[in-house]
């Protein structure tokens, strides 16, 4: 076989592993909410009260073991 036939065949192998697994990591799942203003874990659990009751933590759900606030009929 003639060494830049196999060059090129190594090549494109390697592109061809590199998009792989880019795309792999690409898809992973990642889930986080970053407070920047605190470490305590508790912060910003609860809903508020008083005048910001009702602003917005009643439409909060689950889903797929995360939170989230709907923003269409069939968007979450």
């Amino acid at each position: 076989m003639p060494r830049l036939l196999r060059l090129r065949r190594e090549t494109m192998r390697g592109w061809c592993l590199w998009i792989g697994l880019t795309g792999c990591l690409a898809t992973m799942e990642a889930v986080a909410v970053i407070f920047h203003a605190t470490d305590d874990p508790a912060h910003h659990t609860t809903p508020p009260e008083g005048e910001w009751a009702d602003s917005g933590w009643q439409w909060q759900g689950e889903w797929r073991g995360c939170v989230g606030t709907p923003i269409a009929p069939i968007g979450f």
